[in-house]
């Protein structure tokens, strides 16, 4: 593959002014006091009641949508401004179907962007900053973008045209419309020129690697910094020249997110479902520690009600955070597919400051 000649083709979106209900998520954010560590964990506030996806860049910017045809509300953490963006015959890819490994940069969101599907297979790229959704190339389905960050969007499981199926990606740079295949690991760093893969030292280099093809993966890598979960209750920060970091846990950590030097992860539940028992046993948490200062903060998950789920009433759902901001969003609603699979249909979203 080579360069593409057409320049990256713009969707027209459409900025539309604060509702109330968005005022009401400000003012709450707002109120968030940013307590020191505490023995008991502090409490989140729902500030989305029913959304049908979510996502976060990890850095900046929330993402989240109401209802297929509702516009695209846009949380900016570092001013609390919120904005909705119209996105005609585009809806907002949720963070939870990600299908990259957890050490990338940026998975459905990255740089102040996010991906969006629209008409079918057909996906672009938001950007929240301009209010202009970018097409992604599609071709049918030969593509499936999974990952974007504010240079790059990245097809990691890329298998056609492929002349090795291992460790084959494909590139394409948003700013120029280059399309381009890399046979090489899926750990690149979308945010930076030429899309780089991570440089990871050789102590660590192994483990991560061997973790990104666990299924489903439940690690994080940034900077010299392997998270990873060990013994059931402990999480354990590996690093390259110096002695692990562990840290304990209330229950058995996942959805870890490490970004800009803050990690988090929560003791909740996933919806593919988890031991009764094992759940009366521990107090369910979202939790946060900064990598630079060692300060670590705690918040209890709130138990939701969730019809056709089991149980019933439970902390199901997954994590993730802004460069100040934790997110939890809750299961609230779904259905029994023909496997009797419970699929998530609505989602219910809290945050709190760190």
């Amino acid at each position: 593959m080579g360069m593409n000649e057409s320049r990256p083709t713009a969707r027209k979106c459409l900025w539309q002014p604060l509702s109330v209900a968005a005022a009401s998520v400000m003012m709450l954010l707002a109120g968030q006091a940013q307590a020191s560590d505490a023995a008991r964990p502090a409490s989140l506030r729902e500030i989305a009641p029913n959304v049908r996806a979510f996502a976060s860049d990890g850095s900046r910017y929330a993402a989240w949508q109401e209802t297929e045809n509702s516009p695209i509300v846009v949380l900016d953490v570092a001013t609390g401004e919120i904005r909705n963006i119209t996105t005609p015959g585009c809806e907002l890819e949720s963070q939870r179907e990600h299908t990259s490994p957890a050490a990338l940069p940026a998975s459905r969101g990255g740089g102040g962007r996010f991906l969006l599907a629209c008409d079918g297979y057909v996906q672009d790229v938001l950007n929240v900053q301009t209010g202009q959704a970018q097409l992604l190339p599609h071709e049918s389905t030969r593509y499936q973008w999974d990952a974007v960050g504010s240079l790059y969007a990245e097809d990691p499981n890329y298998v056609a045209g492929c002349t090795h199926t291992d460790d084959c990606i494909a590139l394409y740079e948003l700013a120029t419309g280059t399309l381009s295949e890399r046979h090489t690991p899926p750990l690149v760093d979308l945010n930076r020129p030429g899309a780089p893969s991570l440089t990871i030292c050789p102590a660590l280099r192994h483990r991560v690697l061997t973790a990104e093809y666990e299924a489903p993966p439940n690690f994080a890598y940034e900077s010299g910094l392997y998270v990873h979960p060990v013994k059931h209750t402990y999480v354990e920060i590996d690093r390259c020249k110096r002695p692990p970091i562990l840290l304990a846990t209330k229950g058995e950590p996942r959805d870890f997110n490490l970004n800009n030097g803050l990690l988090t992860w929560n003791t909740g539940y996933p919806t593919e479902g988890f031991d009764e028992e094992d759940e009366s046993r521990f107090l369910s948490v979202l939790s946060a520690y900064q990598t630079a200062t060692g300060k670590r903060r705690n918040w209890r998950l709130p138990q939701r009600s969730v019809p056709n789920a089991e149980p019933q009433r439970s902390t199901l759902g997954y994590s993730t955070h802004t460069a100040n901001t934790v997110f939890w969003i809750a299961d609230r609603s779904g259905l029994l597919d023909e496997r009797s699979f419970f699929q998530v249909e609505t989602y219910a979203v809290y945050s709190a400051k760190f």
